[in-house]
């Protein structure tokens, strides 16, 4: 099975994201150059939603030692809320699939998400990471994209 890191290591493309800052006379927009990457994980079907959000903590401590100065500038988790019986609340709609947490990797650049993937592609890296996952993801329903901020109405 090839890595999850490996996989996502096509998705290529930049945006830019503006940032005001005020001064006392008028307000300057900065251009950063920012990277993008979201991911939508599922849990195994025979591990609880608490289970899988520890492995995933815990497989997280993991790939930051593996990847060192390669790191994400943030690795943001958000964990879909479930109820008593391990399924996720929803609040409207319906759910076909479901993920149990939408992770959101913000690099410099490209580049910097080029050299994340390269810490993380040699054969003892991908042998690890895919050893650890085996244990609590859902590989082959997870979902990866490159994301764009848009920022509206401030």
């Amino acid at each position: 099975m090839v890595g999850f890191f490996h996989s996502i290591i096509f998705l290529r493309t930049t945006f830019t994201a503006s940032t005001n800052i005020r001064t006392r006379s008028r307000a300057l927009t900065i251009n950063i150059m920012v990277y993008r990457v979201m991911v939508f994980a599922p849990r195994k079907a025979d591990i609880t939603h608490e289970e899988f959000k520890t492995r995933y903590e815990q497989h997280m401590v993991m790939v930051a030692d593996i990847c060192g100065d390669a790191a994400p500038v943030s690795h943001t988790r958000s964990y879909l809320k479930h109820d008593e019986r391990s399924n996720p609340i929803l609040l409207a709609g319906s759910v076909d699939q479901s993920y149990d947490v939408v992770v959101t990797m913000t690099f410099e650049d490209e580049a910097g998400f080029g050299r994340f993937c390269q810490a993380l592609d040699t054969p003892e890296a991908r042998a690890m990471i895919e050893a650890d996952e085996a244990g609590f993801w859902d590989r082959e329903r997870m979902k990866v994209m490159v994301v764009e901020d848009v920022r509206g109405l401030e």
